[in-house]
């Protein structure tokens, strides 16, 4: 296909709004994206004559194809570190409830899943990655809004897990006392049938508290 110049503008607009978008989100564009641009920049300057007037199609073409690549490689960059983020965020609260306070938590899990392949298949030899990258886009920006999600949720998330703490602590404590009730009971009841009732006062003490009889006083 041959491309023009109005073609061009488009096409290195959109990889430069992209990669700004990336950028912005974990710093996240790569180096890969910024010389897609750089060489988009280069081919183009060659395409074009002193008067701003087409002189190679050929370089033009491959203007174009480099900031169609540059799309790509914003969008991997961006992709891989949502997925990163969102492994991260799992990993925190991997003993915790959190589709409760996440909405669509397990469905927007799978969606990474399929990002995850998106990915790995994308990066087969025969991929064409200058050809359009809308789904690509597409999939960056819903992961961009889950990890956003993700981030504005752990408060709540973290409150899930002071309650949990709380919850613990308090049937351990209930199970404690339960366990030294137990514990006194049995003492008392067998210092009670042995201790207690098994007692009986000294000779001495039975001799001294006897009464003397007149008789042998005499």
């Amino acid at each position: 296909m041959a491309w023009s110049i109005a073609d061009y503008r488009t096409q290195y607009a959109k990889a430069d709004s992209l990669c700004q978008e990336v950028q912005s989100f974990k710093n996240a564009a790569g180096i890969p994206a910024i010389n897609e641009l750089r060489n988009a920049g280069h081919h183009f300057l060659k395409a074009i004559d002193d008067t701003g007037g087409l002189a190679s199609q050929a370089e033009l073409d491959a203007a174009v194809a480099h900031a169609r690549r540059a799309i790509y490689e914003a969008t991997e960059a961006g992709i891989v570190s949502a997925l990163a983020a969102v492994r991260k965020f799992r990993n925190d609260y991997a003993t915790v409830q959190v589709s409760g306070v996440i909405p669509d938590y397990v469905k927007r899990l799978t969606s990474c899943s399929a990002a995850k392949r998106l990915i790995e298949n994308n990066r087969e030899d025969t991929f064409d990655r200058a050809q359009d990258h809308a789904d690509r886009v597409t999939v960056f920006r819903d992961l961009r809004t889950f990890v956003d999600d993700l981030d504005n949720g752990r408060d709540d998330v973290n409150k899930v897990v002071a309650d949990d703490r709380k919850q613990t602590r308090r049937f351990t404590t209930q199970i404690v006392m339960g366990v030294l009730a137990i514990i006194i009971t049995i003492c008392f009841g067998i210092w009670a049938s042995t201790g207690y009732k098994g007692f009986t006062p000294s000779s001495g003490s039975s001799n001294l508290s006897s009464p003397v009889n007149s008789a042998d006083a005499g």
